[in-house]
């Protein structure tokens, strides 16, 4: 027989749980409103000690000074002691020069950041590349842009110091590796032809081969058609080459790496003080032998490409350890006119690991030396040691 519980007990009960859900609220609401007013105390006092530099220059400095140009160092200072390379910031000058200028162009080189030397290694360059013509080498990494050094002002800001007017010249400081040479070059800026051809055949064996330089618009489109013709000609096995790639767009990278793996997470990410959202794959997969190629030159949706396929047990990872780099950045326009452009997004590999100065760990390590790879790659001599070592694999 089922005992009754008394009336008085029950509302006890449900005062007690009243009790403890307000006192868990109240906790939580003072929690928040403290860390809250944590900030604002921190920001107030930050205000003050700007207000307070500000009167001493104003009173005590011997010479002129424009007050606009403190303000945009004070900016760039908060900006630039952040702890990530890939944050900025941009005056409202600058802006409204990107805004008018139509007529900018580069010197045509393809680049990622280094950050071993804090520059900008030259991966590879467009036809009509005048940075060729006046003597940039690939593999050399610009250090300085008109005198300002690459490691101060941001890899996406040194790039865009190098766009500049039609027939105008940038200097550049570049350090060559491999002959271990400090150089200095007055490129002019020039048209270049920007389409490039998207390299894949048929390797002895029936084993196909794609070379990924990048993932930008449209690459995911050239790589399926690739994809498709290696198929129909009977591929038993196919080499991704994914060295010297500087990244691009996730969503881009995504539409490459579905139809080769089969169902699970291709990567995750991450905004600030956000859950983490996964992105995945459906059940088909490519169903044949994958051996994917890094090296240290291989950054950001390249990265995460090979993590991807790595992670899902679909392909073999040969090569060197790539660069590291797992923020994405986000432009966000000020009041004033001027802008910050902020690492806003992490991203991680299946595992949940972030790759940010990390990178991935190759599971065969095949390693070329700087002055092999340049041999290769502008001379077009010697031996391709990590592509024979990935057509042996898959023999």
């Amino acid at each position: 027989m089922k005992k009754k519980i008394p009336v008085s007990m029950l509302i006890g009960l449900v005062m007690l749980a009243a009790v403890a859900a307000f006192n868990v609220s109240y906790i939580t609401i003072w929690n928040a409103f403290n860390d809250r007013l944590t900030t604002l105390n921190a920001r107030e006092a930050a205000f003050i000690k700007l207000s307070e530099i500000a009167a001493y220059v104003d009173e005590f400095y011997i010479s002129e000074h424009d007050s606009e140009a403190l303000l945009d160092g004070a900016a760039d200072g908060y900006i630039g002691a952040l702890p990530d390379e890939s944050s900025y910031y941009i005056t409202a000058e600058e802006v409204q020069r990107e805004e008018e200028e139509t007529n900018f162009t580069g010197i045509g080189i393809i680049g990622c950041q280094n950050r071993q030397y804090g520059g900008i290694c030259v991966l590879d360059m467009y036809e009509g590349s005048t940075a060729a013509e006046f003597g940039i080498q690939l593999l050399d990494v610009i250090t300085e842009v008109d005198g300002e050094p690459v490691s101060s002002i941001s890899y996406e800001a040194a790039m865009k110091c190098i766009s500049g007017e039609e027939g105008t010249s940038v200097r550049l400081t570049v350090y060559r590796e491999r002959t271990d040479e400090t150089l200095y070059f007055s490129v002019r800026r020039g048209a270049v032809i920007h389409e490039r051809p998207f390299a894949h055949r048929m390797l002895e064996g029936k084993i196909g081969y794609i070379d990924v330089d990048n993932f930008d618009t449209g690459t995911d489109l050239l790589f399926l058609d690739a994809l498709k013709e290696l198929q129909d000609q009977g591929m038993t096995g196919l080499i991704i080459d994914v060295r010297m790639n500087p990244g691009g767009y996730m969503d881009v990278m995504t539409n490459m790496a579905d139809p080769l793996m089969p169902e699970g997470i291709i990567y995750s990410q991450r905004h600030n003080g956000s859950e983490m959202t996964d992105v995945t794959s459906n059940e088909d997969a490519l169903g044949i032998p994958i051996v994917l190629l890094v090296n240290e030159y291989t950054s950001g949706a390249g990265e995460y490409f090979a993590a991807a396929l790595q992670s899902s047990g679909c392909a073999t990872v040969l090569g060197s350890t790539t660069a590291g780099f797992g923020y994405a950045q986000s432009r966000i326009d000020l009041s004033d006119g001027s802008a910050i452009v902020l690492s806003a997004i992490e991203y991680y590999t299946p595992d949940g690991v972030s790759l940010q100065e990390t990178g991935v760990t190759p599971d065969r390590k095949v390693i070329m030396s700087t002055e092999a790879l340049y041999e290769l790659l502008a001379n077009g001599k010697g031996e391709d040691l990590q592509l024979s070592a990935a057509i042996d694999l898959l023999k």
